[in-house]
Formats: structure tokens, C-alpha cells, sequence
């Protein structure tokens, strides 16, 4: 495969002015001299890249856009999915204390267990799944502990976010929720699909907030990123391509308001980098 050469004006003036220099030479022989001279200096890095056509240019802001994050992101914008979706505490145990607020294990809530920030203790088997997920209700085992099941209900009410605890049940829930990526990805991903996933903050967290949504939602959604990867989409088209897919399983229906808010989140990341 050839690479077209692109020669800047000064090096075609330069051109005209040493075929109209002699009669003598061949003018075949002077286009071929220059051109030869041309590829040395950009050998040398004496010319860089600046008379790019507009086309060249705008092929290589689709390949860069892909750098704007690393995997280490993925804690930061897992707190902020925590913060904008995720609810507080619900244990069906408080709901037998008055004032606790907490909704009994029926209709809705009769498959879960006991829940905090979206990791739900016996339908999600949190415990088991890493050494973080056992420390996350470990830590909440702990304060009932030491202030006992009525007195713990009374200030872990309906929802409550953890007060001084926040910050480090946050820390826990997203390092959980980074193991159950992993295993998603691992699963699901095939190719370059995982590194570029993890090079966009907007793919970051769709596929962070799939490991909520489930298994079967997170290998939907990779199989969309996989096929755009492997026709090589840029960045901007998997990023449409994850939105159209949220629209697809979440568009109608009860999910439509908070679908929404996770497109626009999707949209604020991407805006940040565009």
C-alpha cells in the first residue's frame, strides 16, 4: 500500500523554480531530486505534519478522541453512577421497627435482601463475589453491632447514605462493582473492544453502570461495541451506538425518566473531552 506524499507550497515553488533554473536537466530528473530531498528532511524530522489536507486531519481526531481515560478512571465515575442512580440502605428487618421507614419484603422488594447503593446482599450475592463486597457489609454489620437492631434502624433509616461512613462505603461499593466489571469484560469483550472501552470516560460508564444492570444487559451492550469496533466506528459512533442501545432495553416503559438521566451523564463525560 502507497502513502500519498503531500509537498508543501514552498517545496513545490521550490520545484518550479529549479526546472525553470536549467533547460540542460531533465525536468524528470529535478521532481525526482526534490522529492528525494523532501523525504530526507522528513527522515531527519526536519518537516513535520502541518499541510495535512482538512480530510487527514479530521481522520486523525477521530483516532485520538480514544484517550481521554484510563481503567483507573473507573472508581471515580462509579461513584458519580452511585451518587446519581444508586439508593441508600433498605434492610426488610428495620421495616418491623416504627419510624424506620423501611418498606416490607413485598411486591417489588420480595426478591431482594438486604441493599445499599444498588449491591444487594442476597439477590446479588455481594459477599461472594469479592474481599471489597464482604468488607461493604461487614462495615454496616458492624454498626449494628454496636448500636443494636433498633437503635441502628432508627438512624439507618429508609435510603440513608451512610453518613460518616459515606465516603468509605463508596469507595467499597465501587471496588466491587470494578471486580463484577471485570468479569462482564473478561466474558463479553472480545478483541480491542476492553482497551478501548477503557480509553473513553462516556464507555466507561455505560459499561459500569451495565455491571448494575446485569449480566445478560452488559454482554447485549458488548455485542453492539464489538461489531462497531471490529468495522473500526470512531469514537464518537460507539458512543451513539451505547446510547441507541439504552434506548433499546430502557426506552419505554417505567426505566424511560432514569434512562434519560444515564444518557445525559453519557453526554456530560463526552462533552468534557469533545
Amino acid at each position: 500500500m502507497y502513502k500519498r506524499i503531500l509537498l508543501s507550497e514552498d517545496e513545490k515553488q521550490r520545484i518550479k523554480n529549479l526546472y525553470s533554473l536549467s533547460e540542460q536537466k531533465n525536468p524528470l530528473d529535478v521532481v525526482l531530486q526534490s522529492a528525494l530531498d523532501y523525504l530526507e528532511k522528513k527522515k531527519r524530522g526536519e518537516i513535520d505534519d502541518e499541510d495535512k489536507d482538512e480530510s487527514e486531519k479530521e481522520e486523525d481526531d477521530k483516532t485520538q478522541y480514544t484517550g481521554d481515560a484510563d481503567s483507573s478512571d473507573f472508581i471515580s465515575i462509579t461513584k458519580k453512577i452511585i451518587d446519581k442512580f444508586e439508593g441508600g440502605y433498605w434492610n426488610p428487618e428495620c421495616a418491623k421497627y416504627p419510624g424506620s421507614k423501611h418498606p416490607a419484603k413485598t411486591g417489588m422488594y420480595s426478591r431482594s435482601g438486604e441493599t445499599m447503593f444498588g449491591l444487594d446482599r442476597e439477590a446479588g450475592k455481594i459477599e461472594n463475589t469479592s474481599s471489597e463486597g464482604r468488607e461493604f457489609f461487614s462495615v454496616i454489620d458492624n454498626e449494628k453491632e454496636k448500636l443494636g437492631m433498633e437503635k441502628f434502624c432508627s438512624k439507618w433509616t429508609w435510603n440513608y447514605k451512610g453518613g460518616e461512613l459515606k465516603d468509605k462505603l463508596m469507595d467499597l461499593a465501587a471496588r466491587t462493582m470494578q471486580k463484577l466489571y471485570e468479569k462482564n469484560a473478561n466474558s463479553f469483550f472480545k478483541g480491542k473492544t476492553k482497551e478501548i472501552v477503557e480509553k473513553s470516560r462516556p464507555l466507561i460508564l455505560h459499561f459500569s453502570y451495565a455491571t448494575w444492570n446485569g449480566p445478560g444487559f452488559f454482554k447485549d451492550f458488548a455485542q453492539s461495541i464489538n461489531k462497531a469496533v471490529s468495522e473500526g466506528k470512531s469514537m464518537s459512533e460507539l458512543i451513539q451506538i451505547a446510547k441507541n442501545d439504552r434506548d433499546r432495553r430502557f426506552g419505554g416503559g417505567a426505566w424511560s425518566k432514569a434512562n434519560e438521566k444515564v444518557k445525559n451523564a453519557i453526554d456530560q463525560e463526552a462533552n468534557k473531552i469533545v
